[in-house]
């Protein structure tokens, strides 16, 4: 017997090969023979069946449908604000007197703004339409030259100087008929529906009074709104023939015409008049075409036609075209100043343009 207890902290030594399942191992594991026992083995336990894979499978995942309901339900409510925004916006560029102009004419290809169905008074439109019926004959009649002029250049019968004077004719003859004088026009009428003075462009009809043929005036229509009411047109079903203006169209939604507004207008009336004078006289030379005015048949004019056409009938049938063009140009514009001077002498703008530059004499005298 030992003199020496066992320490009772030791390690307890435990021999690992004591164990018969090891020593099988480790036999087969050593000498190649014996049992196929493994000290990892693990031929007790089965391998998972592998997943199913599917290539493009979706997921259904259910969507939440208070969710999409309370989403649906805040784009409605700002596209209504944003509707009120630019009804508000609207309103104010109106109250201010801004005109934001679009683009809109013509439709495939939008150079310049042109909407007259919406921003010319009804009794005015008829005007305006032939008007810019006018700009477009003048386009063709510009550019119908142009070619006859290159056409008789590449025969030979005038010469290169002759072809650069049909360009700026062209070049200078189409942008400057907008601006001078057609934009003039426009804005004028614009000017005379953005006042609300003018009754007819708000109720639709162009005489105040049947039966008598009178047409239509300022002064009648000035009339009438002290009396708020307004006659119906024949066709009208109302027993009384009359409609009560402040029930239509009440008064604070109707602007009255500034003395402002009637001076721009004035303005506007008295530049187109003057410029359009220009440019009918352009068009009866164009048509004639006298040498002292237009060089060598530059212009497709009547007294050029008929000296080109014994040397060349087809260029001479050019020119005769041509010169039709400009005849049928200049007698559209006659009908045209003729009809904006009427109303210009019958609106009462004529004293109102004097009175204003008499005024304006006054004050640079000053």
């Amino acid at each position: 017997m030992s003199h020496y207890e066992t320490n009772p902290f030791a390690d307890e030594e435990v021999n690992p090969f004591a164990d018969p399942s090891v020593k099988k191992g480790s036999g087969a594991r050593g000498g190649g023979g014996g049992g196929g026992g493994s000290l990892f083995s693990t031929s007790g336990i089965s391998p998972l069946p592998p997943e199913p894979y599917e290539s493009g499978a979706t997921i259904d995942i259910p969507l939440d449908t208070h969710s999409t309901e309370d989403v649906t339900s805040k784009e409605k409510e700002l596209r209504a604000k944003e509707a009120e925004l630019k009804r508000r916006e609207e309103v104010a560029l109106s109250a201010a007197r801004i005109v934001i102009e679009v683009k809109n004419w013509p439709a495939f290809f939008p150079i310049i703004h042109n909407d007259i169905a919406n921003e010319i008074p009804v009794h005015l439109q008829t005007i305006m339409y032939v008007a810019f019926a006018t700009l477009i004959g003048l386009v063709i009649c510009l550019l119908y030259n142009m070619v006859a002029v290159t056409t008789a250049w590449t025969r030979d019968t005038v010469g290169p100087i002759i072809w650069l004077l049909a360009v700026i004719y062209t070049l200078t003859g189409i942008p400057g008929g907008f601006y001078f004088w057609y934009r003039p026009l426009y804005q004028a009428a614009r000017c005379e529906a953005q006042s609300g003075d003018e009754g007819s462009a708000r109720l639709g009809w162009d005489e105040a009074i049947y039966g008598g043929g009178r047409r239509h005036t300022p002064r009648g229509f000035r009339r009438q709104a002290s009396q708020a009411v307004f006659p119906l047109p024949p066709w009208s079903s109302s027993p009384s023939g009359t409609v009560d203006c402040n029930r239509l169209y009440p008064p604070d939604s109707i602007r009255r015409l500034s003395p402002k507004d009637m001076s721009d207008s004035a303005l506007w009336f008295g530049s187109f008049l003057l410029v359009f004078s220009v440019h009918i006289a352009f068009c009866i030379l164009a048509a004639i075409a006298p040498e002292l005015f237009f060089k060598g048949g530059s212009i497709t004019g009547i007294l050029a036609a008929l000296s080109i056409f014994p040397q060349d009938r087809t260029l001479g049938m050019m020119y005769f075209v041509g010169s039709a063009l400009f005849c049928c140009e200049s007698l559209v514009s006659i009908w045209v100043i003729q009809q904006v001077f009427m109303y210009f002498r019958g609106s009462g703008k004529a004293a109102e343009m004097k009175r204003e530059v008499a005024r304006q004499t006054i004050m640079s005298a000053l």
